[in-house]
């Protein structure tokens, strides 16, 4: 795919990948330490806001690039359509991973209770778990970067 084409997904791509790894591994966390997952929410939250960045960038790809050089220095109008396909799979299957994920969110907050995990929520966790990661994209003199803070107890 054409560089300009990859770099309007890199970070919506990033964030998706960052912030589905956070919350497995919260959740890892929460599994080995008997704890109900009460402070995924908020990550849970940032990645799907990240999946619908992905998704808008994805579908916007045809009218943000209507013309491209090719390799042999041919311009072509719009993107052809084998320009896309790997950007597009990579994305959906992302956007799939992270749907999946939450199935398994669902399943470890459903084996927290018949297991009687330990409630380790703080009386002021609504107001700390707003606050357990930070993901901001950034453009510097290198291109596009991803940081995600990600902020203990």
């Amino acid at each position: 795919a054409p560089k300009a084409l990859r770099q309007q997904l890199k970070v919506p791509r990033l964030k998706v990948s960052s912030l589905s790894s956070m919350v497995l591994k919260q959740l890892s966390m929460d599994i080995d330490s008997m704890n109900r997952p009460s402070s995924i929410e908020p990550l849970i939250d940032s990645a799907n806001d990240a999946a619908m960045e992905l998704y808008t960038a994805l579908k916007s790809l045809p009218q943000a690039h209507p013309n491209f050089h090719t390799a042999h220095g041919d311009t072509v109008t719009g993107p052809a359509l084998m320009d896309l396909l790997p950007l597009a799979t990579v994305a959906f299957i992302l956007i799939e991973v992270l749907s999946r994920i939450d199935v398994i969110v669902s399943s470890v907050e459903e084996l927290s209770v018949r297991a009687t995990f330990e409630n380790h929520m703080p009386a002021d966790a609504t107001a700390k778990s707003e606050h357990l990661a930070n993901v901001n994209s950034d453009y510097d003199k290198q291109g596009p970067h991803v940081v995600v803070e990600i902020k203990g107890s």
